[in-house]
């Protein structure tokens, strides 16, 4: 019964783009002022487009995750309440790595690269871990097994990233030290996918949050990634 409510409190969870222009027409105006709207959501750079600033500013709290997200806000024209709600994940216990299961090398040290083709692969700059990895490890020259994984979400779906997988592919060919992995694996088996890895890289050159690296991290797995941003 909404003439009883006094304060309808509205989370929206997405970044501002994505929030409907028209969304506050599945309300009525009686109720316009019983709504108390709250967004979360991630940026990545300094500057905050102009779009984003307008949809921001019209809701009554903006919850940032980072203390970048928040500068970015302010610097940018958000004069909405801000709250630093920093982000919370859960570790659990630490997981035993299953490289068979995955199909990935079993011997040697392995790093993990991550990145989704409709994230901006760009963005994500998955070629900069392969031309770390080949700088720091020569074909031959290490003493030990040394392998780099790049794992490509939503591959099939997505035609953007084609130019890029081709690249990786053609990397890959080259060096068999370096791998690409297609598969989608389960949520419930991302944990253990990630226990499979010695230490992840994540050289993008920005990233809204990097919640994989706190993930890896949970896994006691050491990161190497680009002091910028959400990282």
């Amino acid at each position: 019964d909404w003439s009883r409510v006094e304060k309808v409190v509205e989370w929206i969870q997405c970044n501002a783009p994505e929030i409907d222009a028209n969304w506050a027409k599945s309300y009525s105006e009686v109720h316009a002022s019983n709504r108390f709207k709250v967004n979360m959501s991630f940026w990545e750079l300094p500057v905050t487009p102009r779009n984003w600033v307008n949809i921001l500013n019209s809701m009554d709290v903006v919850i940032t995750l980072t203390q970048f997200i928040e500068d970015s806000y302010r610097n940018s024209g958000v004069t909405a309440p801000m709250v630093r709600m920093p982000q919370w994940f859960e570790i659990g216990p630490q997981l035993s790595g299953q490289r068979a299961h995955f199909g990935l090398p079993e011997e040697g040290f392995l790093f993990l690269s991550a990145f989704d083709v409709n994230s901006d692969p760009s963005r994500k700059n998955p070629m900069a871990a392969i031309e770390a990895f080949e700088q720091a490890f020569p074909e031959g020259q290490s003493s030990e097994p040394v392998h780099l994984v790049i794992k490509a979400g939503h591959i099939a779906s997505n035609p953007i990233g084609a130019t890029l997988i081709a690249d990786i592919k053609e990397r890959a060919a080259a060096n068999p030290h370096i791998h690409l992995f297609q598969d989608m694996i389960p949520q419930e088996q991302m944990r253990t996918f990630y226990a499979s890895f010695d230490a992840f890289v994540s050289l993008h050159r920005s990233e809204g949050l990097g919640l994989i690296l706190m993930e890896m991290m949970g896994q006691a797995k050491p990161v190497l990634a680009t002091a910028f941003s959400g990282n």
